[in-house]
């Protein structure tokens, strides 16, 4: 799992934490940045690739500065079919992410009664795609791309 983020800088020296946990709650830290300090009017990027998530689970990311929380990313990584879903509470949206980029695929969202709820074509997959704030939990999200089906269930 890839995280990537820019902090601005500051005149004192904080170590970061990227923070993981699987029920949203309960996070440890995984990774530790020392000391990132700098001039305050230079914004930094950093990125961190996680090499043990939990597969086919709900994976829960923040990042800590002193005692400044993110908020919480939650994603689902899947083992086999390469959809992973990363949700962001505070916006509401969920954004799609897939192995094979590119090209045109359909999107569709599905209640767990088979009903589409949303649907929308993309002709070109290269940029993120997000779904619009749904109020139904859980949903299955379901790609078609070049006559192959992905399916991916969010919680």
């Amino acid at each position: 799992m890839q995280i990537d983020w820019t902090v601005a800088a500051g005149n004192q020296c904080q170590d970061l934490e990227i923070q993981h946990s699987l029920d949203g709650v309960n996070f440890e830290t995984v990774y530790t940045y020392a000391g990132i300090c700098g001039d305050p009017n230079v914004t930094l990027s950093y990125a961190y690739a996680h090499s043990e998530p939990i597969l086919n689970h709900a994976n829960y990311y923040r990042i800590k500065v002193n005692q400044d929380i993110t908020e919480t990313f939650r994603t689902f990584i899947s083992g086999k079919d390469q959809l992973n879903l990363l949700t962001d509470f505070n916006k509401g949206l969920t954004q799609i992410d897939f192995q094979d980029r590119g090209g045109p695929v359909a999107v569709s969202v599905l209640d767990f009664n088979g009903r589409v709820i949303y649907n929308s074509n993309y002709e070109n997959a290269l940029e993120p795609i997000y779904l619009p704030s749904l109020n139904i939990s859980p949903f299955i999200v379901q790609l078609e791309q070049n006559g192959a089906f992905l399916r991916k269930k969010h919680k």
